[in-house]
């Protein structure tokens, strides 16, 4: 698995994580975030990449601010120079 199929399954991980510890089913998210459940679910399992818009909208529907769907450790060093 590259690196940018790892961070979508990281990312879909945790949004799973916080739907439910939520107790939000898919329909739910979908009904509150205006986005398709199969849409979600491609999202939490990784088959797709969010768009920021996508991100806002899951983040409002859970209620949480943006930057804790990104409260992941990506493995990835980011103090390192980016060449």
């Amino acid at each position: 698995m590259d690196d940018k199929e790892s961070i979508k399954q990281l990312f879909g991980a945790r949004l799973k994580a916080i739907r439910e510890e939520k107790k939000l089913s898919l329909k739910k998210t979908d009904a509150q975030s205006e986005l398709d459940s199969s849409n979600i679910f491609k999202y939490e399992s990784g088959q797709r990449d969010p768009q920021l818009t996508t991100i806002i909208k899951l983040a409002q529907a859970l209620k949480i601010h943006p930057k804790e769907l990104f409260d992941i450790d990506f493995g990835i060093d980011f103090s390192k120079d980016l060449k």
